[in-house]
């Protein structure tokens, strides 16, 4: 289990690398990678709904206030935090040690890529989805969301291996 000392390192981990590195990547309008949402994805399985909403409120409204994103960010993780149960239900299911961090070396790397991948796609048709309000360019937004969630999961995979301890891993 990762203390709440390791979520704070994640948290600050995170958030630098999204507004230092990846908020700087630039692809055609295409590529927008999000790594932050690793902290949502990461919390224990048995955080309390309110808490997990008001942690993924306040990770949203960092990135919003320092990247410019007027509130699309908040408003994506946070209906991305207000699914997770739901989503670790569908994916994880209730067996197994349900006090740690659905990480892959804990619940395997296959259900670890299944629910990320579905916790990012929420994220990024959210946040796409709000960015451009209208279906005027829909398909446009479609190769955003792929390309996106992509790369994302990529990067949020390679990110999660070290919140793994050696002797946790599978």
């Amino acid at each position: 289990m990762l203390r709440q000392v390791d979520y704070i390192v994640l948290f600050v981990a995170v958030v630098l690398l999204q507004l230092f590195l990846f908020d700087n990547i630039q692809i055609s309008g295409l590529l927008h990678i999000n790594v932050y949402i690793l902290f949502v994805i990461a919390l224990p399985v048995t955080i309390t709904p309110g808490l997990l909403l008001i942690l993924a409120a306040l990770s949203g409204v960092v990135i919003d206030f320092f990247s410019g994103t007027s509130g699309l960010a908040t408003m994506s993780v946070v209906l991305m935090a207000f699914l997770r149960p739901t989503i670790l239900r569908l994916f994880i299911g209730t067996g197994g040690n349900v006090d740690s961090a659905p990480v892959s070396g804990r619940i395997g790397t296959a259900k670890f890529l299944r629910y990320a991948f579905t916790m990012t796609l929420v994220y990024n048709v959210a946040f796409f989805m709000l960015e451009s309000l209208s279906l005027e360019h829909f398909y446009h937004t479609l190769l955003r969301i792929i390309v996106s969630t992509a790369v994302s999961l990529c990067v949020i995979y390679f990110c999660q291996l070290p919140l793994i301890h050696p002797k946790e891993r599978i």
